[in-house]
């Protein structure tokens, strides 16, 4: 993710050293390369906020129990949004667990959805999930855990052929890839810090 840098600028510019519910993401929606007459990629998404800060909305809940740990999260910033909700994972962190993960994607006002789980990417599963890690220490790794405890995921949609998140009003041509912004193939980078239940 970022450097610590930027983070100690906007403590010091908020005048503390905590950042409250926090958003550190990057993705970006894109044609798919099998999808004809999709000519505009998504603008890129670059989240890098606290849920305080005026024109961005974040919201993130983790609950335990037993074993798991479900988490949701939704965060947007002026036209763009992305939401994962149903995402089971162990307690400690790892593959995604069941059937209910899912994927929401907002770009130029249209609602893309799609499933998720640690599969490879398929028709029946648009989106993997993987990295899921819990940092509720300071790991001396630049400012991972040194604002309060974090959830760090990785999320890819599409990339294999007729996948790819999609829109419930046309899905055969409203239906796109996600990936981590103006980065190639690697997949959109997510980090929260302070959410609730961690």
């Amino acid at each position: 993710m970022r450097r610590w840098l930027p983070m100690m600028l906007v403590l010091v510019a908020c005048g503390g050293d905590q950042v409250g519910l926090f958003a550190d993401m990057q993705w970006q929606v894109r044609c798919p390369r099998d999808l004809a007459g999709c000519s505009r990629n998504g603008e890129p998404a670059d989240v890098f906020a606290g849920a305080s800060e005026p024109g961005v909305n974040i919201s993130c809940l983790v609950q335990e129990s037993g074993a798991t740990r479900f988490i949701r999260f939704d965060v947007s910033q002026g036209g763009q949004r992305l939401a994962i909700d149903g995402l089971a994972v162990p307690v400690a962190g790892g593959p995604v667990q069941g059937t209910g993960c899912s994927v929401t994607v907002v770009d130029d006002s249209v609602t893309y959805n799609g499933r998720c789980g640690s599969s490879p990417v398929s028709v029946e599963q648009p989106c993997r999930v993987s990295a899921v890690n819990f940092i509720t220490e300071p790991t001396g790794v630049g400012d991972e855990g040194e604002f309060g405890p974090e959830l760090k995921l990785d999320l890819q949609c599409g990339g294999a052929a007729g996948s790819g998140v999609t829109s419930a009003s046309d899905p055969m041509r409203f239906r796109r890839d996600v990936y981590r912004t103006r980065e190639g193939t690697t997949p959109a980078t997510i980090r929260l810090i302070n959410c609730p239940g961690l």
